[in-house]
């Protein structure tokens, strides 16, 4: 097994910046994100088929969730 050590583990660098593994990690999911969601909506139609609707509602449900997370003042 593999001794934890502090600090992030250095991927790559641009310049005088180091990108450490957390980062790209996160823009590659970001990145999937962004292609899932370029994706779907490109067909997005009033009558909505079944895979629209799927996607709405897990839209639908992240928002109320962060809307029960949120103070009510929001």
């Amino acid at each position: 097994m593999e001794d934890l050590q502090p600090g992030a583990r250095i991927l790559f660098t641009v310049g005088p910046v180091a990108i450490a593994d957390s980062v790209a990690y996160t823009w590659l999911i970001m990145g999937l994100f962004w292609l899932v969601s370029w994706a779907v909506c490109g067909r997005l139609i009033l009558m909505p088929g079944p895979v629209q609707v799927v996607f709405e509602g897990i839209v639908g449900a992240c928002e109320n969730a962060v809307k029960d997370l949120l103070p009510r003042d929001y």
